[in-house]
């Protein structure tokens, strides 16, 4: 953990060849299947998921799409960082999403987990504007909020409220609700510019 940011190659041991979800995560692979498809997730892409609490997610994007580099996935707490000890074709960096996207690396794609995206104030504002300059041309980035601990109107209501952030961050902005693994979540797509 900790170890440097920039993602190796990627190693394809325990991968299924047929693209069929493992029975670890199959839960998670429908959600993720949406995520690939949101994020337009190619296999030359660099990919980072800041927050280790949405996984499972990350490891159904991983068997759906055979990435050439290791995703990178970064998270402060050690103890969600040490359920993906064993996960092929990742790296794992202990370090909060600020500090990280103050690295001054690019990257293709970013998935900013449930966990990342409640950080609320001038902390958040910080945060997605240097991940827009962290974003390469053309790149997207998803925030995955979670709408299952409040009413409808007001899953609603925060998830648009998000989305304002992103857009006023410098990105291009779509919403999506998908039906995942346990509850519901709304997507905020952000993408940037090719000539940007």
């Amino acid at each position: 953990m900790g170890e440097a940011l920039v993602p190796g190659p990627s190693r394809h041991s325990r991968r299924s060849t047929t693209g069929a979800p493992s029975k670890s995560n199959g839960a998670a692979v429908p959600f993720g299947r949406r995520l690939v498809e949101l994020l337009e997730l190619r296999p030359d892409d660099l990919l980072v998921g800041l927050g280790a609490s949405s996984s499972l997610h990350c490891l159904a994007m991983r068997e759906l799409v055979s990435l050439r580099y290791q995703m990178v996935i970064v998270d402060p707490l050690l103890k969600r960082l040490v359920r993906l000890a064993n996960a092929p074709s990742v790296r794992l960096v202990e370090m909060g999403a600020l500090e990280f996207a103050r690295h001054p690396i690019q990257w293709d794609k970013i998935l900013l987990d449930n966990a990342v995206t409640a950080d609320d104030g001038d902390r958040m504002d910080e945060l997605l504007s240097l991940l827009f300059k962290r974003l390469r041309a053309g790149g997207r980035m998803i925030a995955v909020l979670s709408a299952s601990a409040l009413t409808p109107s007001a899953s609603l209501r925060q998830s648009m409220e998000f989305a304002c952030r992103v857009r006023d961050s410098g990105f291009e902005v779509i919403f999506d609700t998908v039906q995942g693994a346990p509850h519901q979540w709304n997507l905020v797509v952000g993408s940037k510019r090719a000539s940007a």
